[in-house]
């Protein structure tokens, strides 16, 4: 039915080309533009549940419609009559946009007015869930992904966050067993293998976490996710010569990720490789608008370990001075170990009104 429609508009459209070119020109600007996500190569739950897809498409509806309207639109106050109604529907679009950008404020508005308006929808209790554990709102997150897995037993999305949900609680067991059952539902789904891998590796199952990622790795070469937690993983393992690489992967393709330069500057900084270290370290420093005082901190550190007490010392100020809580780590951070067989260290701290420990 829907292809017999299309066929009988084209042939009406093309029929009229000569008197009216508008309806064969908007006609097939939304055929054109439809056709990347028309649904007829479906790549999961899109396009076909993504509205975004009709943007462009709908401006060849407009054409025809606007201009077939201007061509209807005859007599002595026509022009009068085009004004009038041009505003009216500049007045009633723009009051309604206002309306409608306050449920796209953020996420949590934009899937419970999705809720409003089609009623229950695993998708949306799934990112309404998402949503509330990106806040921290671990238990409040869990009730939505609970709702959406009831609602479709098939979501492995939804059984993904939930597990992961499990393991922020420390029900490491527990969580394993929602990965698990995601993978089952979706063998090539790479974030399940993700959660899986860094609760394998907290456990401390090491080997079998670097199974896990590198089977992540197999079924997506080019996620950069996988690169930035395999890289932590064994980061958290003390092989910093090997997660190196993974970290430098991400920042190759995302030099603004702040949290792999970090990572990938401790990881520098814990092989020895205290010039490259140095190097990320001063890159994070441009690269941070404001609160800096973590970054001076660890190039203090970094400092403090080639032996360059006097920088060490300014940045450790810096970092004081920039509101992070130098006094709370320096007395117990090994990466000082050879400033605190300093008399600057003791000096320091009793500038600070510190006891020496």
């Amino acid at each position: 039915m829907a292809l017999a429609v299309v066929v009988l508009v084209t042939l009406v459209a093309f029929k009229a080309r000569g008197k009216r070119p508008w309806l064969i020109t908007g006609w097939v600007w939304f055929l054109i533009a439809l056709s990347p996500g028309s649904g007829l190569i479906q790549a999961g739950l899109w396009p076909a549940m993504a509205n975004r897809f009709m943007y462009l498409p709908i401006i060849g509806i407009f054409i025809m419609v606007i201009w077939e309207g201007d061509e209807r639109f005859r007599g002595s106050y026509s022009r009068l009559l085009k004004v009038i109604l041009c505003t009216a529907l500049l007045v009633y679009f723009i009051s309604l946009t206002r309306f409608q950008n306050l449920y796209f404020s953020n996420s949590f508005a934009l899937f419970n007015r999705c809720l409003d308006v089609v009623g229950d929808n695993d998708v949306a209790f799934n990112n309404l869930g998402e949503t509330l554990a990106s806040l921290g709102r671990y238990d409040e997150a869990m009730t939505w992904f609970a709702k959406s897995i009831k609602l479709n037993p098939e979501s492995a999305n939804a059984y993904s966050n939930y597990g992961f949900t499990l393991s922020i609680k420390n029900e490491d067991m527990s969580a394993i067993s929602y990965f698990l059952r995601a993978i089952e539902l979706n063998p090539k789904f790479v974030n399940a293998y993700i959660n899986l891998g860094i609760v394998q590796n907290k456990r401390g199952y090491g080997d079998e976490a670097i199974s896990i990622m590198e089977k992540a790795m197999e079924l997506d070469p080019m996620d950069l996710n996988v690169y930035r937690h395999f890289g932590n993983i064994l980061l958290n393992q003390g092989k910093f010569e090997k997660a190196i690489p993974y970290f430098l992967f991400v920042l190759k393709r995302d030099p603004s990720d702040v949290q792999t330069r970090l990572n990938v500057s401790q990881a520098y900084e814990e092989a020895g490789q205290y010039d490259k270290a140095m190097t990320e370290y001063e890159t994070l420093n441009k690269m941070t608008p404001r609160k800096k005082g973590y970054i001076h901190y660890r190039i203090a550190g970094v400092y403090s370990q080639q032996k360059k007490f006097k920088d060490c010392e300014d940045y450790l100020e810096a970092a004081l001075k920039d509101g992070f809580n130098v006094l709370e780590y320096l007395t117990s951070d090994k990466n000082f170990k050879h400033f605190w067989e300093t008399p600057a260290y003791g000096a320091f701290l009793e500038h600070h009104k510190v006891k020496i420990p």
